[in-house]
């Protein structure tokens, strides 16, 4: 599904295509050499996607995920090399999750655990951003970006691509415009000019990691 990362994607809501996946429900959004998807997980049961040989990274988008016996909500972010053991149950409310497998570089062994207060807002490249930077390995960068209302940015190219979850608001560009909870895969080298309008968005967005570039 969408495994050409030479093609350009975008999933709404109401695109989204939810199946049973043992005890919880996940919607798939890409298969190139990795996986992208959606995963709901039932309150108080583990995750029990077979990825650790692969390496896995977490986006909590709603409820909780319980890891060593500390509480990490909504915007919560985690981070499993190849090989490496976890133990992920989620809250009493459950979680909706965003996951990735399979896309570990070898040099890239880093674990992460990372609660969204951890980190810090700064001020962006254009009035009306502020960024919160998660992470990064060689090209690879994972960042939250809030954008206030009626916010422009100045045409961009993402020579390793783009990937972006509108988390909050509504995103927009040239090619359309996103709703709370699209997901987007722009491809390498691929341009484009976004903004918000009255309602502002806040959105994750990952960068760098669709091409190997030099």
């Amino acid at each position: 599904m969408n495994s050409d990362i030479h093609q350009s994607v975008a999933l709404k809501p109401e695109n989204l295509d939810w199946k049973k996946s043992g005890e919880h429900q996940k919607s798939l959004l890409d298969t190139p050499s990795w996986e992208s998807s959606f995963l709901r997980i039932q309150p108080d049961t583990a995750i029990n996607e077979d990825a650790l040989s692969t390496g896995e990274e977490y986006l909590v988008l709603e409820g909780s995920l319980i890891y060593q016996d500390d509480t990490f909500t909504t915007g919560s972010y985690f981070r499993f090399p190849p090989t490496t053991s976890r133990d992920l149950t989620a809250g009493p409310d459950g979680a909706l999750i965003f996951l990735k497998h399979g896309h570990f570089k070898p040099s890239d062994q880093q674990v992460l655990s990372l609660h969204q207060e951890d980190k810090n807002w700064r001020q962006g490249m254009v009035p009306g951003l502020s960024v919160m930077a998660l992470y990064q390995h060689g090209h690879e960068s994972m960042a939250f970006v809030k954008w206030a209302p009626n916010t422009q940015f100045n045409q961009h190219i993402h020579p390793g691509g783009e990937e972006i979850i509108v988390l909050e608001g509504t995103f927009h560009d040239e090619s359309g415009s996103y709703p709370q909870g699209t997901w987007i895969r722009n491809k390498p080298y691929s341009k484009h000019t976004p903004y918000t309008e009255s309602d502002g968005a806040t959105i994750y967005v990952k960068t760098g990691h669709l091409e190997p570039l030099p």
